[in-house]
């Protein structure tokens, strides 16, 4: 038997005993959105019952009804590895002895690196688990232990994700070409957003017209970023427009003329 006191509607429910309860009348149930879940008993059976409310909710009432569980059902490990392998958001209401487990860390990160932060120390040195994290969400790089963030291969991923978090990191990495790349073609962001994290590559970079051909042909927005000498050399301008026409409105009028008799 189940005993749940709820409120619904501002309507307050003394303990609502559910008996033999189905699954499917468990979900209806909670899904009137209780404001307040006061206590709750349970037995093995409704392990079952939360996950398939848990499921059901997800995202949007699913911390009430994680939050209304007993303790017991809480600190069941195996439980809770379920509910958050439904809904790894829940990370926020588990019990604080498991933020230090490898496996409940593993499956949030692998879809939710954002949680890094709530875990122990240990989980945040560990290096599978860091990239786990920054391979979706790149600012996890920040909550990582200091010891991995300058990995390169960390670095990069993180960067390929948000570049703005090339901001963050020591200046040998504004001499790597491969971490300006990732900084201005950023996955998650916008291409001319991210152009303006071309103005931290070296001056080594700046002034290397092939690495310049490079880098535009990949996002022609760092355009207005590039020295005189390269925003006046014809094939960087064509490389530019051929990614993104906007740019020519940075382009002087004679180059910008003599560009589209080019094309023409």
């Amino acid at each position: 038997m189940l005993v749940i006191n709820f409120t619904i509607n501002n309507l307050h429910c003394n303990q609502l005993q559910i008996y033999n309860i189905t699954s499917k009348k468990m979900v209806n149930i909670l899904q009137t959105t209780p404001t307040k879940i006061t206590q709750s008993t349970s037995t093995a059976s409704d392990a079952e019952i939360a996950l398939k409310a848990l499921t059901k909710h997800c995202r949007i009432t699913g911390w009430r009804i994680f939050r209304a569980l007993n303790t017991e059902l809480k600190n069941n490990r195996a439980f809770t590895l379920q509910a958050l392998t439904i809904n790894p958001h829940l990370i926020t209401e588990i019990n604080l002895d498991f933020l230090n487990d490898y496996e409940i860390a593993a499956i949030v990160l692998q879809n939710c690196g954002n949680y890094l932060k709530a875990f122990s120390t240990e989980i945040r040195a560990d290096y599978k688990l860091v990239k786990l994290a920054v391979s979706n969400y790149g600012d996890a790089l920040r909550d990582a232990d200091i010891t991995l963030q300058n990995d390169y291969d960390l670095v990069l991923i993180a960067t390929h994700f948000n570049g703005e978090i090339l901001r963050d990191l020591g200046q040998q990495y504004y001499d790597d070409e491969a971490v300006i790349l990732a900084a201005i073609t950023s996955k998650d962001w916008n291409l001319q957003q991210m152009a303006k994290n071309f103005v931290l590559a070296s001056s080594r970079l700046k002034n290397n017209r092939d690495f310049i051909l490079q880098a535009i042909s990949k996002n022609g927005y760092i355009y207005p970023f590039l020295n005189l000498e390269f925003q006046q050399d014809s094939d960087i301008i064509c490389s530019a427009a051929n990614t993104n026409l906007d740019i020519m409105i940075y382009v002087d009028n004679k180059l910008r003329i003599e560009q589209e008799i080019v094309q023409a």
